[in-house]
């Protein structure tokens, strides 16, 4: 099965330096999070950073940073920490309405957007695709310039299980995988702190779909506390940490 058209031209890179696409093979797994959570590691390590909110039917990451409109220069919201954010949660005059577009009005929005804004000079621009392998994944693939893409899935059987036609696509469009994280993977006890596996214990995913596993993210209480205060921020993981030093 050939998904790329002959004669497709990537769309410029611009000034950035590394573009990475964050992808899921479903949603819910906490994609959205992970995204912000390596543009935050990325940002810290003093990297200048933007992130391309591209999951329109889903866009969340304004609300991890509680960005509002009022934040907007332009098309850009700048996170508190420093990190560049176009969003169509922002951008949108009926958020509802732009959340059931489809098809060609949403890939055609993207690139057009893509293609006439300036983010300056980036280190890195880290993209939230939408979950699936739907017409803004394939978008992604075939017409940006990405440098790689992380999976993220969860140890239910059923997340793992849509990851593959994920990989699938990926792999047939030539873009090279980074690596796999599972997210929610375990919760670490207050009382006796060991690490308890709700879905049992960590399965070789990684392996099965041929790609590098690059982590286990375990549940947070306080992770989810920051999100629901717009405060993703404020957030440290050791683990994504280990991820971004190799990016």
């Amino acid at each position: 099965m050939q998904l790329s058209k002959p004669g497709i031209v990537k769309l410029p890179k611009k000034n950035i330096k590394k573009m990475i696409a964050v992808v899921s093979g479903k949603g819910g797994v906490g994609k959205s999070t992970m995204t912000a959570l390596i543009a935050n590691e990325l940002a810290s390590a003093g990297h200048s950073v933007g992130i391309l909110d591209a999951d329109v039917g889903g866009a969340s990451i304004a609300n991890l940073y509680g960005l509002t409109k009022n934040d907007l220069d332009g098309w850009l919201a700048t996170t508190k920490n420093g990190i560049k954010v176009l969003s169509f949660a922002l951008l949108a005059k009926d958020k509802e309405r732009a959340s059931i577009w489809r098809g060609a009005l949403v890939t055609n929005a993207i690139k057009q957007i893509y293609t006439q804004l300036d983010f300056g000079e980036l280190d890195y621009l880290i993209i939230d695709s939408p979950p699936g392998t739907s017409d803004m994944p394939l978008t992604l693939y075939q017409f940006f310039p990405l440098d790689g893409v992380v999976v993220v899935t969860s140890p239910h059987s059923i997340s793992q299980d849509v990851v593959d036609r994920s990989v699938t696509m990926i792999n047939r469009m030539n873009v090279p995988i980074l690596g796999l994280i599972e997210n929610m993977s375990y919760f670490v006890c207050k009382n006796c702190n060991e690490k308890h596996f709700l879905f049992g214990k960590p399965k070789d995913i990684a392996e099965k779909f041929n790609v590098k596993f690059i982590t286990h993210i375990p549940m947070d209480q306080t992770l989810s506390e920051l999100e629901e205060r717009g405060k993703i921020y404020d957030y440290i993981s050791e683990e994504i940490g280990s991820l971004t030093k190799t990016m």
